[in-house]
């Protein structure tokens, strides 16, 4: 009977690792794309991936119009009238290359979808973590009840048989209020056990539903570039960015259009400026028709140009190369910490491998003392306790070895997290 004790807790264990609905590793942490956490992430970055695809737009049309009134005095009669005047227009603005401060705002928006995606791959780096260690958990929690059970077992075995010795005057009474108390404390801990089990079953229910795990596979260790040097370099791109802006401010800006009056009220005229290199293509209407009376314009060409200068820009300037400058400096600081980050990292997960191999080097030798003890039982040689007890050893060593496995899973796991990266990505 102490025999299917055992092997009954082993079979739960089993059952519970890989139950009917089990998942392949994909499948499982598919379900967390739902999360509100990822799906806020996704939809950060869509976003920016919409102002990038606005910016880099082919064309901007734009529509003007107005109308006026204005009262004149004829000097000759000393009368006055009212003149109606009207207007409107149609502009094209092509966007054939990005250039100047169009190809500023559209760097700036790619930047901008680079940092959302490196924010959504962090979280979702750190919501397949708390899965994957929230499944364990569960797995851990189971064990750790079937651990409870064959302790409270024992626990109640060993209070009959001190209640059966004190009949027969073979201990005190306080041998029996020992044993007692040892068998509530087991009560306890079995029921904190089941309470805990609980609670890692709906953390995990809150992240995947009812889904489980059908096996982990063994994890790669990452490499690359770490989430703070991803981070460090979008920083430095932005103040790049910034040092760009500021030295164009201070150039000065060319521009030519070129009109021509297609009738005495309509006219098509395109213009070019340095700023963005941006032509534009305006159709225009006005009522009455601009010019002087009996002089009608065909067409006009001009040049022109601008140049503005404030103290303020060489503070721009200087504030531009200083955040270049600590952008670098926080880039040079993030590659130290990413080695320093990593061979820590690797100390610890190798610690976490050798008190693993323990633990498992220490479920071997209790096995092998219950398979003796239970050949000894065989042969009279031990009461059915002994076997009894070697049951509660293996129970223990197993919750050990599965308390050691979720600690280098989370080693592991603390790598993809450093990196940002995901163990799958969707």
């Amino acid at each position: 009977m102490k025999r299917r004790l055992w092997v009954l807790g082993a079979l739960l264990l089993g059952l519970a690792a890989q139950s009917a609905s089990a998942e392949s590793l994909e499948q499982f942490l598919l379900k967390l794309e739902d999360t509100p956490t990822l799906r806020s992430a996704r939809a950060g970055l869509n976003a920016a991936q919409g102002q990038v695809t606005a910016t880099r737009g082919g064309f901007e049309a734009s529509v003007q119009g107005g109308y006026g009134s204005n009262q004149v005095k004829i000097t000759a009669t000393d009368n006055t009238l009212w003149n109606d005047n009207k207007s409107a227009s149609i502009s094209l603005s092509f966007r054939p290359i990005p250039y100047g401060d169009l190809a500023d705002a559209l760097t700036r928006a790619q930047t901008v979808v680079r940092q959302a995606g490196n924010g959504l791959r962090i979280t979702r780096a750190n919501v397949q973590a708390q899965a994957l260690l929230s499944f364990y958990q569960v797995q851990l929690s189971v064990q750790a009840v079937e651990s409870n059970k064959a302790g409270l077992e024992l626990a109640q075995k060993l209070f009959e048989v001190a209640k059966t010795q004190r009949s027969k005057e073979a201990n005190t009474e306080n041998d029996v209020k020992s044993a007692e108390q040892s068998f509530l404390e087991a009560q306890e801990r079995l029921r904190s056990a089941q309470e805990n089990l609980q609670l890692a079953q709906a953390g995990l229910k809150n992240l995947v539903g009812s889904a489980t795990l059908e096996a982990l596979p063994d994890l790669p260790i990452p490499t690359g570039k770490t989430a703070e040097e991803e981070n460090a370099e979008i920083s430095l791109a932005n103040a790049q960015l910034t040092l760009g802006s500021a030295q164009r401010a201070v150039l000065p800006s060319l521009s030519a259009s070129y009109s021509y009056n297609t009738t005495d009220n309509t006219s098509i005229s395109a213009s070019l400026e340095t700023r963005t290199l941006q032509p534009k293509l305006t159709f225009g209407y006005s009522d009455p028709k601009q010019g002087v009376a009996g002089v009608t314009a065909v067409q006009s060409f001009q040049l022109g140009g601008s140049f503005s200068y404030t103290p303020s820009v060489n503070e721009a300037l200087f504030s531009a190369n200083e955040q270049i400058r600590s952008a670098e400096l926080t880039l040079e600081a993030a590659h130290t910490n990413a080695k320093l980050n990593r061979d820590t990292l690797q100390v610890r997960l190798d610690q976490a491998e050798r008190a693993l191999a323990l633990k498992k080097s220490a479920l071997e030798l209790s096995r092998k003392k219950l398979s003796d003890s239970l050949e000894r039982q065989k042969l009279g040689l031990v009461s059915p306790l002994v076997p009894l007890q070697v049951v509660t050893e293996v129970s223990g060593a197993e919750t050990a070895l599965m308390t050691a496995q979720l600690e280098r899973l989370s080693k592991v796991l603390d790598f993809y997290r450093s990196y940002g990266l995901a163990v799958r990505e969707f």
